[in-house]
């Protein structure tokens, strides 16, 4: 069996609120600069990597614990979506989540 791994790794810590999940995400993943920090355009953005991620596959991870119950909702069922999009592109979204246990590197390249 073949298994892409993770071009770039990115860890997005555990913000504690969706606004620092956004900042966080527009910095550690170098979104577009029409990025509004909403719901709706971050499903726009991360549905379509082809504007912003130049490899194969991505490996997020995230703490979402601290964010609120009703979006952490709407972020799973965001991201479930864009790995169906990224796959349909030919490329993968892996999702990790859980406690973070990871130092204090927003990123690094594998």
């Amino acid at each position: 069996m073949y298994i892409d791994y993770p071009s770039e790794i990115v860890v997005l810590g555990k913000p504690k609120s969706k606004a620092a999940f956004f900042r966080a995400c527009e910095r550690a993943l170098n979104f577009p600069n029409y990025f509004g920090r909403n719901w709706d355009a971050f499903e726009e953005v991360v549905t379509n990597p082809e504007d912003w991620f130049e490899d194969k596959c991505l490996a997020l991870v995230l703490d979402h614990s601290e964010i609120d119950e009703s979006d952490q909702e709407i972020l799973i069922d965001i991201l479930k979506a864009a790995q169906d999009e990224w796959k349909c592109a030919g490329l993968r979204l892996l999702l990790i989540f859980g406690p973070m246990t990871i130092s204090d590197n927003d990123s690094w390249t594998a």
